[in-house]
């Protein structure tokens, strides 16, 4: 389960509203939003506590699914084509790569 599934089945369990539970955190609901849909990384630890105690929910857990998005890169490709080949081919090559592609991918992407 993703972060953001996490936290919208936690605070639709309690009830709250997106306005609601941003208000009480003193954050935007579209920010709130865009964490729910995985279209932002998860909050700070300081706030993912916050969240805990209003949603009486597990630190631990909604910790361990924070680390665990952070630990990936979400892409958006709109309706690029090449876009979403080239991430693609990105993800799936990622780990395999070596440093001297890598120094050459940075080298294009920076001009």
């Amino acid at each position: 389960m993703r972060f953001g599934d996490k936290l919208r089945q936690l605070r639709e369990a309690k009830g709250f509203t997106l306005r609601d539970l941003a208000a009480r955190l003193n954050i935007s609901a579209g920010y709130l939003c865009d964490i729910e849909l995985s279209q932002r990384m998860p909050p700070s630890n300081k706030l993912i506590k916050r969240l805990a105690k209003v949603l009486e929910a597990d630190l631990d857990e909604l910790q361990a699914l924070a680390a665990n998005a952070k630990g990936s890169i979400r892409l958006r490709f709109e309706h690029s084509p090449l876009r979403r080949e080239v991430g693609t081919l990105l993800r799936e090559s990622w780990h395999g790569l070596t440093e001297r592609q890598l120094l050459l991918i940075k080298a294009i992407i920076k001009g």
